[in-house]
């Protein structure tokens, strides 16, 4: 069984170009052929900057696909709509179930992190994925990034895990994600696949990071449309394999 699986941090639709436009994160994903999409800075009713739109309602219905959000902050709301930011999940098969991990670590005011779960069945066959945004500060990105792996290590359903790691490969944080789950693009090119910024992009910053259940096939960064964000989306083909790769976690 094949699947394309996208990872688009969308900073709440608004370009690099200065104007708010859903309906180019929309084209891109629909022109991505993707089959599950995870979302990094998505705005539920959040704020002003994004016009107070559900942007995962809006592009679960413009796109006809199943959602999920896992929230990284909440603000205080009168009307019934929570005002919520973080990661999103878009897929063209039924979620059977989410649920969301938070991974702040210290009592300090500092925005949200979580890890958004879901599971997904797919022709039959039910997989795991998890979409997260982890901190720019290099103590609390380790942090969050072994909670990520004590979760994963002890999974057995073939899973994926996505989002913006604010990582560099081959750092320390990279490899010890590497001890339980691959870096698609490592794995199929051995060396990174640039993502950030999105007009010219010098760094990789986004990943998929997949278990041994699944070959991958092809890894890109798309170039359409790079103005929709500052991030430029990561593609992943891969192949849900009846028995796991020897060897490989």
């Amino acid at each position: 069984m094949q699947l394309n699986i996208l990872t688009f941090n969308i900073h709440h639709g608004r370009g690099t170009d200065g104007k708010l436009d859903l309906g180019r994160i929309a084209h891109i994903i629909e022109a991505s052929g993707a089959d599950v999409i995870g979302l990094n800075e998505l705005d539920r009713s959040f704020l002003r900057r994004s016009a107070f739109v559900d942007q995962l309602k809006w592009l679960a219905e413009r796109l006809n696909m199943h959602a999920a959000f896992g929230a990284t902050v909440t603000l205080p709301s009168l009307k019934r709509t929570p005002r919520q930011y973080g990661n999103g999940l878009l897929s063209r098969f039924p979620i059977i179930s989410h649920s969301n991990h938070p991974l702040n670590v210290l009592p300090i005011k500092i925005e949200g992190r979580a890890m958004l779960e879901a599971c997904l069945l797919a022709h039959g066959q039910p997989f795991k994925l998890f979409v997260t945004h982890l901190s720019i500060n290099p103590v609390l990105k380790a942090i969050q990034a072994n909670r990520i792996r004590k979760k994963l290590i002890n999974e057995s359903m073939p899973h994926l895990v996505m989002g913006d790691f604010n990582l560099r490969p081959g750092t320390a944080t990279w490899l010890k994600m590497n001890d339980c789950v691959r870096d698609v693009c490592h794995a199929a090119h051995s060396s990174p696949v640039h993502t950030f910024p999105s007009y010219r992009p010098l760094f990789q910053l986004d990943y998929i990071f997949a278990s041994s259940h699944f070959q991958i096939d092809s890894v890109e960064a798309l170039r359409l449309l790079p103005s929709a964000s500052d991030h430029l989306p990561l593609k992943v083909s891969l192949t849900l394999a009846n028995n796991p790769i020897s060897g490989q976690h």
